[in-house]
């Protein structure tokens, strides 16, 4: 778009988003078999994983939307 935007990027280490921060919900009718097979094609298993583990422990202790929680989850690969 050819715009200079002057930023600083923040450190989830100090400044952690609310759970759930960022994830895209998209819905279909349930008899678009057509848009359902192009969902599931770019849907990422592990930012859903992600995604449900920040709100399930946000559930957990019932934060509701005005509770201060700052939260991220990220898979770790084991070797």
């Amino acid at each position: 778009m050819g715009v200079d935007v002057n930023f600083t990027p923040l450190s989830v280490d100090d400044f952690s988003p609310s759970p759930g921060q960022g994830a895209i919900a998209i819905v279909a009718r349930t008899d678009d078999d057509k848009t359902i097979e192009m969902l599931q094609r770019i849907e990422d298993p592990d930012s859903r994983l992600e995604i449900e583990a920040e709100r399930a422990l946000s559930d957990f202790i019932d934060s509701g939307c005005r509770f201060p929680l700052g939260l991220m989850q990220s898979l770790m690969v084991m070797k």
